[in-house]
């Protein structure tokens, strides 16, 4: 390895750069990437300086991976940056999960790459299962999230800071996942809670609720009558929203 940077130092003195590049390019991690990482700035540092356009990039494409690969990530950026290769440098940025850096770069260098920063970043939340924080960035995938991981508690809280019909809408999940699951009676308190929206895709799950309840067994005793009730003043309610729907 030795010989390989003497001779590189060699060719640089002796003003063949792209012979010197080629050398400092060759050198690699030997326990320690000090070195091999010297090599490669000043491989393309030599390139940028002396050699063509097309050789400069090729360099340059082929160092940053390299120290990105030993988690120099804002050094393969700048790299990238010095040759206008902005995607590149985005996406080293993103290698090293500097999400601001890169969001800030495309937006002031090539807004073009700011809706995929974003979307690189959903990404990452998803994949990294931080749904909380995806929450602030997209508030509609992190509750399918909540969904999946049946969550639902956060779910809804979650969705009650938004909107009537986004709350709703995971209400409704919810409610025909306790149904499956054999608890009407935590799904009519859903709806004894939230209120019952007159929405035709709804009316399964108020039927389910009636059939459920008509069928479960025990439910002719005094002790049931308050979810009998609540049962009423769902419907109730439900007839009272569609009759003000027709009015309307």
């Amino acid at each position: 390895m030795e010989g390989m940077l003497e001779q590189a130092r060699e060719w640089e003195q002796a003003r063949e750069y792209s012979r010197a590049v080629d050398c400092y390019l060759k050198v690699r991690e030997l326990g320690s990437s000090v070195l091999p990482e010297k090599c490669w700035m000043k491989a393309a540092e030599l390139a940028i300086k002396f050699l063509g356009p097309s050789r400069s990039v090729e360099v340059v494409r082929t160092v940053g991976p390299q120290l990105v690969s030993i988690g120099k990530f804002s050094a393969a950026a700048e790299l990238y940056l010095n040759l206008d290769l902005v995607k590149d440098a985005v996406d080293a940025f993103i290698d090293g999960e500097e999400w601001n850096k890169a969001k800030r770069v495309a937006k002031e260098l090539d807004p073009r790459y700011e809706e995929y920063v974003d979307q690189r970043y959903k990404d990452y939340l998803k994949n990294q299962g931080k749904v909380d924080s995806l929450v602030g960035v997209d508030v509609m995938a992190a509750l399918d999230m909540y969904v999946e991981r049946e969550q639902w508690e956060k779910c809804l809280e979650t969705a009650a800071k938004q909107n009537y019909k986004v709350l709703h809408k995971y209400v409704a999940l919810y409610a025909t996942h306790l149904i499956r699951e054999g608890s009407w009676e935590k799904a009519l308190s859903l709806y004894v809670q939230n209120g019952a929206p007159g929405n035709s895709q709804n009316f399964n799950i108020y039927k389910r609720l009636f059939v459920e309840m008509v069928n479960a067994p025990g439910m002719n005793s005094a002790e049931t009558y308050h979810s009998w009730a609540d049962l009423r003043n769902v419907l109730f309610n439900l007839v009272g929203v569609s009759n003000g729907r027709d009015l309307a």
